[in-house]
């Protein structure tokens, strides 16, 4: 196996790093840099969307309907399980109000839904 040069280094390069949440903001970029914000007219507050998670606050929830309607993604296009908001307070809300659990609350389902309708959209 061959060893490569580490040309800087910041902290210990040797401890696995598992990205998760972390990659989001570089997953992102080939949405910014498609032209889809301009495209939908997207508010920042929905771009945002594209590089964070979101955890069933009711804002959350507000700017996912919005940017759904913009993108023309239904609720039931998505291809994941629902369940209830991340956020304990929104998820006991949503129980004590006997809600029913929706795809909308799923993080990584959206991400995947607006790459491809960004791809569908570009011809990728």
């Amino acid at each position: 196996m061959k060893t490569k040069k580490v040309v800087y280094a910041k902290g210990n390069v040797q401890m696995p790093i598992f990205y998760r949440s972390a990659m989001k903001p570089l997953q992102a970029i080939p949405v910014f840099r498609s032209g889809i914000i301009e495209k939908y007219s997207l508010r920042p507050v929905e771009a945002a969307l594209f590089t964070a998670s979101q955890r069933g606050e009711s804002y959350h929830v507000a700017h996912l309907q919005n940017l759904s309607k913009k993108l023309q993604i239904d609720e039931e296009q998505l291809i994941c399980h629902a369940s209830y908001p991340l956020n304990e307070a929104p998820k006991q809300d949503y129980i004590s109000k006997h809600l029913p659990k929706k795809k909308a609350f799923a993080q990584l389902c959206w991400q995947a839904s607006w790459l491809s309708r960004l791809c569908e959209g570009e011809g990728i």
